[in-house]
């Protein structure tokens, strides 16, 4: 359960939002709550720059690094509540042909749920998770073109580190990723028809790996990219609209690599990974 309440102060170009977010989980015949105040505030240096600064606290319940089904949420009464710190400071300007320029730097300080050992695969032990300290910094620039222009879209580009603290030491998260690169493009034709595509890179996240010498070492996987394509058809009826979309995840049929693996003690890494595409038909509808 949560309740949050939030205003809206505005002076000439000045604007500050202050919110405050009560929670409570409850699981295990456990209740933990948490209180996690935010606060944003943008100022206008010049008609077509300004400048933007958010923080805020946040939590959620433990959870596995990667998604399985009914395995969401769980073990609050033994790890507790994951939280996270976060502060944003951001700066945007207008550029000729309507772009729009932003550029961001942000940190987040964090207690996550990890996994306690990369080589422990059996979920149901009950050292399968810990809390860690853990950090996140980086930067990410978005160039945008307008949302309502015939062509739209935005090129977007990340650079992050992502830690986590085992035994005092800190070192690369399992998703440690350098670069990202997202371009998003799309165009509206006659009839209500709207076709485009993403592009996505991403250089590899590390990866333990055992030596020939029985030693663990952090290995980065290969980078990889895919192209995504979509087409929609909009229909806008009296009182509501309906959007009819086909999706081609991958498109492209890139191979992504998502593990490394030896078959002996003295054999060469082999790369582990698929290919697979991933389409989707899907209906939306707004009152």
């Amino acid at each position: 359960m949560a309740g949050w309440l939030a205003a809206t102060w505005h002076w000439r170009r000045v604007s500050v939002e202050p919110g405050l977010r009560a929670v409570a989980y409850r699981e295990q015949a456990t209740t933990r709550g948490a209180l996690e105040p935010r606060l944003a505030a943008r100022v206008g240096l010049t008609e077509g720059l300004s400048v933007d600064v958010t923080v805020g606290r946040f939590s959620q319940m433990p959870s596995l690094p990667i998604g399985i089904g009914a395995f969401e949420a769980f073990g609050l009464a033994d790890l507790g509540l994951q939280t996270s710190t976060q502060l944003a400071l951001g700066v945007e300007t207008r550029l000729p042909g309507a772009l729009t320029l932003r550029a961001v730097g942000f940190q987040q300080w964090m207690t996550v749920s990890d996994l306690r050992s990369q080589f422990l695969r059996d979920i149901s032990n009950m050292d399968f998770l810990e809390m860690r300290p853990a950090r996140g910094y980086g930067t990410e620039l978005m160039l945008r073109l307008p949302d309502r222009a015939r062509v739209t879209g935005w090129l977007a580009y990340t650079l992050s580190w992502s830690t986590r603290e085992v035994d005092g030491v800190a070192a690369p998260s399992d998703w440690d990723q350098r670069h990202i690169l997202n371009l998003v493009v799309a165009t509206k034709l006659a009839g209500g028809w709207t076709v485009g595509g993403r592009f996505h890179f991403n250089t590899g996240r590390p990866y333990p790996t055992l030596t020939t010498i029985n030693t663990m070492e952090l290995v980065r996987l290969p980078s990889f990219w895919q192209i995504d394509l979509r087409a929609a058809k909009r229909v806008i009826y009296d009182r509501f609209t309906l959007d009819w979309f086909v999706e081609l995840g991958n498109a492209t049929l890139t191979r992504e690599v998502t593990a490394l693996q030896r078959e002996t003690d003295k054999s060469p890494l082999e790369q582990v990974g698929f290919r697979i595409v991933l389409p989707s038909v899907g209906i939306h509808a707004e009152w």
